[in-house]
């Protein structure tokens, strides 16, 4: 089991800026008042914002394999929602290699992970990604 070293804090500001990122324009991402009407603590994520949280774990989990991210491939991605993601969350992530395999020279990964407040799960995470070997550096000499 892998998890982030730092409990990710979030802010209205990199709300904002992830959901100006995505193109994500409701009102909820960007206005306490708007979230607020909407039965929210304060401005909430876009929904793909727990993988914010999640990048560090992966780049770990890569990091232990001596991948390298540049060489992959993102396949697919789901989020199962327990509560929205809102500002003064402090997020911490699990994460999980749940299969791993080798097509030719390429791995296909696929990772669980679970991001939680205060020790309550407020989304899981399943994404799988397409892995290609680094290539290697020839050294090309003219004579």
């Amino acid at each position: 089991m892998f998890t982030n070293e730092a409990v990710h804090e979030v802010t209205r500001a990199r709300i904002a800026q992830f959901a100006h990122a995505v193109g994500a324009t409701h009102p909820a991402h960007f206005d306490p008042a708007a979230a607020r009407a909407l039965g929210h603590p304060d401005v909430i994520g876009p929904p793909t914002y727990p993988i914010v949280a999640c990048l560090p774990v992966v780049t770990t989990i890569l990091d232990t394999l001596a991948v390298n991210p540049r060489t992959g491939l993102h396949l697919e991605q789901t989020f199962r929602y327990f509560r929205p993601i809102a500002a003064g969350d402090l997020l911490a992530v699990t994460a999980t290699i749940t299969a791993a395999r080798q097509i030719a020279d390429n791995l296909i990964l696929t990772l669980a992970m679970t991001v939680t407040s205060d020790g309550i799960t407020v989304t899981q995470v399943r994404t799988a990604l397409l892995l290609r070997p680094t290539p290697t550096t020839t050294d090309v000499t003219s004579t």
